[in-house]
């Protein structure tokens, strides 16, 4: 089943409209970039290319095999360089409409020949170019492909645009969830994310058993996963780093300290991490009552990647050996409310993002994010700043287990906005459980406080 990816196709089909154009698309492994190309080039005359291995010339015979095999050609050319296998390809193809060329894992060709940018762009500019056609560049090592547009980058002048194919959103994810409900479905995006695959294998099994079979058992689908999405990305320091982060340190010095290494060494470590899309900083919202910016927490920017370093990572000795006891207590004693609840404040983000766009919610979000002061003393879920109308919306996240949210978590709330110094606050609370009715009759009377329930703000009018 496909679901989302509406913004993409769009574009991939204004460009196709062109006579011709040069894309990349780049995005995490797993994240359904494959997936997405494989819809666009439905109905439409195409050659999707994977490189089999690292070694160059290898690539070169395949691409020419996998393009004779493909269109049932004999092919009885020389082919010994790139040059070769292009003039190949563009010799059999038909000109009299539009055809796409998707080479697929395009880093690959990078990491085995660093010249093969300018040979690419030689060939581009020379000869496909001047035919009816479409390439697409993919690839799942994101900073490789980052830096394909880099301004030193021999092709960033001819690239017209990069994709960057992210995780389903929560609201798409649901749409492969759909036999679940709400809190079963923010469960299991806790542990997958919005990876498609990730869900398909879950389907409709219980949460418990599907981490027991498929991540604490040597044999299940995601024993083995992180090194999948990991492979080929990050060296021994950044792996240490990762790990130090998805461990539950979240600054630098303290990451520095539990690995022993001083500080400055890991920044570049740090920052790898990020272009690879594996760690992000979540930046402190800045308030009026703040006399600090630019605060940010480190923390592990993969939902399967966080649960596996919380929940199998210190086990993984045990679980070698088949031993699960240990893993399943901590998972049934952690997991449920005080590890979810963390992954629901983001979706309480998303969800808040959602109304404003679906038109729910009359509001320009011109930030959206968390918030915590200096000391970490007062912590908010969601906060957006409208800069039009200088309102600040406060939101707070409970996923209980039965009982609803009440009118104590709103004066909370109030509470630890008194220590921001905004006026116009508009209060938010969001809840898998619903609301007792003192609070619901309060948001019913005021402007000033919205609820949120499974995928949608309450309308209480």
């Amino acid at each position: 089943m496909f679901v989302g990816r509406d913004n993409e196709l769009k574009l991939l089909e204004s460009y196709y409209k062109l006579d011709h154009s040069l894309l990349i698309i780049l995005g995490k492994k797993r994240c359904g970039k494959t997936t997405l190309i494989q819809k666009f080039l439905s109905n439409k005359s195409s050659f999707y290319f994977l490189p089999p291995a690292f070694d160059e010339q290898m690539n070169i015979i395949s691409f020419v095999e996998q393009f004779s095999s493909t269109y049932k050609i004999n092919s009885k050319m020389p082919i010994r360089t790139w040059d070769d296998a292009f003039s190949f390809y563009l010799k059999h193809i038909d000109d009299s409409y539009k055809n796409i060329l998707v080479i697929d894992e395009f880093s690959n060709l990078i990491h085995e020949n660093k010249k093969f940018l300018s040979v690419f762009k030689e060939v581009w500019t020379k000869k496909l170019k001047k035919h009816k056609i479409q390439v697409i560049l993919c690839g799942s090592n994101v900073k490789l492909m980052r830096d394909c547009t880099s301004a030193r980058s021999p092709i960033a002048d001819i690239v017209i645009d990069t994709i960057q194919v992210n995780e389903l959103s929560f609201t798409d994810a649901c749409k492969l969830m759909s036999t679940r409900s709400f809190k079963e479905q923010v469960r299991l995006y806790s542990i997958t994310g919005g990876i498609p695959i990730y869900l398909n294998i879950a389907e409709s099994k219980k949460i418990r058993a599907f981490v027991e079979e498929e991540f604490f058992d040597p044999s299940g689908y995601f024993y083995r996963e992180k090194k999948q999405i990991l492979s080929d990305n990050i060296g021994s320091r950044d792996s240490a780093v990762l790990t130090a982060v998805g461990r539950g340190e979240t600054v630098a010095t303290a990451i520095a300290n539990s690995l022993n290494i001083k500080e400055h060494l890991i920044k570049y470590s740090l920052a790898n991490l990020e272009r690879h899309l594996l760690i992000k900083k979540n930046i402190s919202l800045v308030l009026k009552g703040d006399s600090k910016s630019n605060k940010f927490l480190y923390s592990i920017d993969n939902n399967f990647l966080n649960f596996y370093y919380n929940f199998m990572y210190p086990y993984l000795s045990e679980l070698d050996r088949g031993l699960k006891k240990n893993a399943l207590e901590h998972f049934d004693t952690v997991f449920e409310y005080q590890y979810q609840g963390m992954v629901f404040e983001s979706i309480c983000q998303q969800l808040f993002e959602d109304t404003v766009s679906s038109g729910q919610f009359e509001w320009t979000a011109s930030t959206l994010g968390g918030y915590w002061n200096n000391s970490n003393s007062i912590e908010i879920d969601v906060v957006s700043k409208d800069n039009e109308t200088y309102k600040v919306f406060l939101g707070e996240c409970k996923f209980f287990k039965t009982k609803p949210v009440d009118m104590r978590i709103y004066h909370r709330l109030k509470e630890k906005a008194k220590f921001l110094n905004e006026k116009d606050i508009i209060y938010g609370l969001f809840s898998v459980t619903g609301f007792s009715d003192d609070i619901m009759r309060l948001a019913k009377s005021s402007d000033h406080l919205i609820l949120f329930e499974e995928y949608e703000m309450l309308d209480l009018n």
